[in-house]
C-alpha cells in the first residue's frame, strides 16, 4: 500500500548527530509513513547508529540503500526519489532533526489546501542561540520565483517542504548531477515555477544544524567557485527555455554579483581572485553601491577596476577583525 509521506535522509560521515535525526523522524504523531536512508559511502560509523537506532522502533517503515563510492548529494538525491513510494516526499539531511508534529501538519495541509508544496518555518540551531526563521510564500507565481532566485526572505531548501511526488519526480526537477552545492536551491526553483499552489505553515517544525560550522568564517576553496558557476549556468539554462531571463534578469545577475562578491569575501585567495577575475565581470559594474555592507561594495569597486591585491588585503583584515570578535565573544 502506497505510503502517504516518503521522508528522505541522506547521509555521508554523519555518526555524530544521526541518531537524534532518526529519533524525530520515529517519533513523529502521523504514521503512514516510510524513511529511505542512503549512505553515500559513508567511512565512519553512521551506517552502524542507523542499523542500531532503527532497530528500537518495531512497526517503523524503513529501508537502506548503499552506494559503493561517495557520488555527491546530487545523485543521492536522484537515487531517493527513484526508491519513494509516497504520495509526497520529504527530505531530511542527515545532521538535522524535526518536530514530532512535522509530518501530520505539512500533510494536513497540503490536503486541505491542495499544495503541490507546503513549506513550514525553521530552527535555526546556531552554536550559542536558536533562532526562528520564517520562511515567505507569495501569491504568485512571478513574486515566489522572484523571491527564490534572490533568496533572501525565501529559503531555498528542501529540508522545509513537503513536496507532492508526481511533481519533483518530473524530469525538469531532477537534480543535476554534478552540482553538489546549490542543488536544492536549483531544484526549488524549477519546482516553485512547476508548482499550481504552494501552502504555508505559519510555525517553525525543522530544525536546522548549523553548531558543526561557522558559516561567517567558513572559508570557501575553489570548488565552491566552479559549482557556483555551474549553478548560475544551469538556471540560465532553464530560464532561457522558459523564456523567462528577461523578466528575471534583474534577480538573476544582482544574485550572481552578490554570489561572487560573497565567494571573494570568504576564500581570502590572491590566487582564486585572479583566475576567476572575469566571472561575471560584464555585469558587475552596475552594482556597485547597492549591497548592504560597505565592505560587500569596497570589494567589488576594486573587483570592477581590477585592483585585485587590494580586494584582498581588505577582506584579509575584515577576517582578522571577525577572528577578534569571535575571540572576545567568547570571553
Amino acid at each position: 500500500m502506497q505510503p502517504k509521506i516518503s521522508v528522505l535522509v541522506p547521509f555521508y560521515n554523519c555518526e555524530k548527530y544521526i541518531a537524534e535525526c532518526i529519533d524525530s523522524i520515529a517519533k513523529q504523531s502521523f504514521t503512514d509513513y516510510e524513511i529511505i536512508f542512503l549512505d553515500d559511502g559513508s567511512t565512519d560509523k553512521s551506517a552502524e547508529i542507523v542499523a542500531q537506532t532503527v532497530a528500537r522502533y518495531s512497526g517503523l517503515s524503513f529501508s537502506m540503500l548503499r552506494n559503493s563510492r561517495n557520488q555527491g548529494i546530487a545523485f543521492c538525491r536522484n537515487r531517493l526519489l527513484d526508491s519513494a513510494a509516497g504520495q509526497y516526499i520529504l527530505f531530511v539531511d542527515a545532521d538535522d532533526r524535526i518536530e514530532p508534529d512535522m509530518l501530520a501538519i505539512l500533510y494536513q495541509t497540503a490536503i486541505s489546501e491542495g499544495a503541490d508544496i507546503t513549506v513550514s518555518d525553521i530552527f535555526y540551531e546556531l552554536p550559542t542561540q536558536t533562532i526562528v526563521a520564517v520562511d515567505s510564500v507569495a501569491a504568485t507565481q512571478a513574486d515566489n520565483l522572484r523571491q527564490a532566485i534572490e533568496q533572501k526572505i525565501v529559503y531555498t531548501g528542501l529540508w522545509n517542504k513537503l513536496i507532492l511526488s508526481e511533481l519533483i519526480k518530473q524530469p525538469e526537477c531532477r537534480f543535476a548531477e554534478g552540482l553538489n552545492m546549490s542543488e536544492d536551491r536549483l531544484v526549488v526553483i524549477k519546482l516553485y515555477y512547476f508548482a499550481s499552489k504552494i501552502a504555508k505553515v505559519d510555525k517553525p517544525l525543522y530544525h536546522y544544524n548549523r553548531t558543526n560550522m561557522q558559516s561567517i568564517t567558513y572559508r570557501k576553496t575553489e570548488y565552491h567557485y566552479c559549482q557556483s558557476i555551474l549553478f548560475w549556468q544551469l538556471l540560465d539554462e532553464f530560464l532561457i527555455k522558459h523564456n523567462m531571463y528577461d523578466t528575471y534578469r534583474q534577480s538573476v545577475e544582482f544574485s550572481k554579483v552578490e554570489n561572487k562578491v560573497l565567494l571573494m569575501q570568504q576564500a581570502i585567495s590572491l590566487r582564486l581572485y585572479r583566475k576567476y577575475s572575469s566571472m561575471f565581470a560584464d555585469i558587475q559594474s552596475r552594482f556597485i553601491g547597492v549591497f548592504p555592507y560597505r565592505s560587500q561594495n569596497l570589494t567589488l569597486y576594486l573587483a570592477c577596476r581590477r585592483l585585485l591585491f587590494g580586494a584582498y588585503v581588505i577582506n584579509l583584515l575584515l577576517r582578522f577583525k571577525i577572528f577578534i570578535n569571535n575571540i572576545l565573544c567568547r570571553k
